[in-house]
């Protein structure tokens, strides 16, 4: 695990994650938990085709600079670049999303997340899910994680087009726009979905949020 701290004195911890991809499936592995360097490993594990993820835990100095992030370079999972894994030995590394942050402004953002598993919501899972706020070409600016009810909040950031996106591991997640003007400078009650989809696939889609007019708008994956 890689990070752009640039002082080799600060102890980093967090956590690695393993998950096998299996037919239409991602199954958790393993979890390993690193200090200091960065370095993880897992051990025992089967031939076949794997994704690992590295996230920060709260005390690190660098939580708040940098998103949870997948091998090679990604913070989206279907964008991790797939372990083929079939020798002993198999070096892993993962560059972590450095934030490019957000500065002070009067603007607001608010919402919560739902999860849809076939024909129902599943409340249980949307507690501590990573909710980044991306500028309009989708570079993450910052998160936040939901509470226990699913509530997450973004406040005191510019005017300005904005983009969230809600990151959990196997789910496809829908994107939504939204713009906050002189007029409009507080935007509340903006629903993210999780939906559950066949691992692999190449299609999301994007709704475009402003006051009172939300709308999908399917797109393709680059």
């Amino acid at each position: 695990m890689n990070n752009y701290s640039g002082d080799t004195t600060v102890v980093d911890t967090g956590m690695a994650f393993l998950y096998r991809k299996y037919n239409n499936d991602l199954i958790p592995v393993d979890t390993n938990i690193f200090y200091q360097y960065g370095y993880y490993w897992f051990t025992q594990i089967r031939e076949g085709d794997y994704i690992v993820k590295v996230g920060l835990s709260e005390n690190s100095l660098n939580f708040n600079s940098h998103a949870t992030s997948y091998h090679e370079n990604a913070f989206r999972w279907d964008n991790a670049n797939i372990l083929h894994l079939n020798d002993t030995n198999y070096f892993v590394n993962v560059d972590m999303i450095e934030l490019q942050g957000v500065g002070q402004g009067p603007g607001s953002i608010s919402g919560f997340l739902s999860i849809s598993e076939k024909d129902f919501i599943n409340t249980a899972l949307v507690s501590e899910v990573e909710i980044l706020l991306l500028d309009a070409n989708d570079n993450p600016l910052t998160f936040t994680i939901t509470d226990e009810t699913g509530n997450f909040a973004f406040g005191n950031i510019p005017l300005g087009s904005y983009k969230l996106y809600a990151e959990a591991t196997g789910y496809i997640s829908f994107v939504v726009s939204v713009y906050l003007d002189e007029n409009n400078q507080t935007i509340t009650d903006i629903n993210l979905e999780l939906y559950e989809q066949t691992v692999g696939t190449e299609e999301y889609f994007e709704k475009e949020t402003t006051i009172g007019n939300i709308y999908p708008n399917p797109v393709k994956n680059e």
